[in-house]
């Protein structure tokens, strides 16, 4: 690997001119930078990373720790992050933690020696994770930011998504409509949570049956579709369903057709964080829809403004509202959804 001093030895000069001169620093003559320019290029020299970090230099690179990269929801994250810091010549490491301790702190590790300016996390993570993230705050001395973190940590910046102010906005019109009995579908593990969805059905005057409460180990499109033929063994049928994700609802209104019933005639449907599949499901979904863009820009933009100002930056607590997104799978109850079966 060509070094500082391999370029110095072919430029008749110390190597500290020639790390001058790679930097830009205007000491050193615009024909003397030139010529060292040039030879560096001819031997394809690339400065160490280590060390530019040890001279106070940035290394310009980020890393992101999301849950997955299956879902649409953190491809956007990572798009929008990526194109954000591109603009600012910042390149972007991606770490899967899959909501497994070991794989999140083994992210933490990694990117601490690559020796990165700052962190992005797009949870959920492992709740060992969030237990402990104050003790491992000794891992995360650069800037650093969260988004959906359950809790505010003063050490990092907060990006939070008010989910229940979205949940709520989905249960009050479905409400309004006319349902009274509401279900709701999740998989384990997910970041919209249950007691949210309790909290709303209390809060919008209606009754909780929990009995309509399906909890499925499986996500995506096929833990909607199990979920709701598990929902179609119960006596009676809600008259609509909330679904934590757009996934798990696209897959139920499959098993929903499956059993003869139409939506939203027989059985309205909500989901959550309005995937780009869920404006062409059949029918189109009605969503409460996460502003992607917003929240990624938002970490991104704070850490790199900690990054890169001569001054200490604050972090910040920040939180954005979702907004519910009408189309056709929401409906009045036409008549008393019973079951098939």
């Amino acid at each position: 690997m060509t070094t500082l001093k391999d370029i110095a030895k072919i430029c008749n000069v110390n190597a500290s001119t020639v790390s001058r001169a790679l930097a830009g620093n205007p000491i050193i003559n615009e024909e003397t930078r030139t010529h060292i320019c040039q030879v560096a290029a001819k031997l394809n020299y690339r400065p160490h990373l280590p060390a530019r970090i040890l001279a106070g230099r940035s290394s310009k690179t980020i890393g992101i720790v999301v849950w997955g990269v299956e879902t649409n929801y953190y491809a956007r994250i990572i798009k929008h992050v990526e194109q954000y810091l591109h603009q600012q010549g910042y390149m972007l490491i991606i770490g899967i933690g899959n909501n497994n301790y070991e794989k999140e702190i083994h992210c933490l590790e990694s990117f601490n020696s690559r020796l990165i300016d700052g962190f992005i996390f797009a949870g959920p993570f492992s709740s060992r994770f969030n237990s402990e993230l104050p003790r491992l705050k000794s891992l995360l001395l650069r800037p650093s930011a969260i988004i959906q973190a359950k809790k505010e940590h003063s050490f990092v910046n907060n990006i939070a998504i008010d989910d229940y102010a979205g949940i709520l906005s989905a249960v009050k019109h479905l409400a309004e409509l006319g349902h009274r009995k509401i279900g709701y579908i999740s998989m384990e593990h997910s970041r919209v949570q249950l007691s949210d969805f309790k909290t709303a059905i209390a809060a919008s005057g209606l009754t909780l049956y929990e009995n309509f409460i399906k909890i499925y180990p499986e996500s995506y499109e096929i833990g909607g579709y199990k979920a709701m033929l598990e929902m179609f063994k119960e006596k009676t049928l809600p008259s609509a369903i909330f679904f934590a994700t757009d996934y798990l609802a696209i897959g139920a209104a499959k098993a929903i057709r499956e059993n003869g019933l139409q939506i939203p005639k027989d059985i309205s449907l909500v989901g959550f964080y309005d995937i780009r599949g869920s404006l062409y499901a059949t029918p189109p979904l009605t969503t409460v829809q996460i502003p992607i863009q917003q929240i990624a820009l938002m970490a991104a933009q704070q850490v790199v403004s900690q990054i890169e100002s001569s001054e200490p930056i604050p972090n910040v607590s920040l939180t954005v509202q979702p907004q519910l997104i009408v189309r056709e799978s929401s409906g009045p109850p036409l008549r008393k959804t019973g079951n098939p079966a």
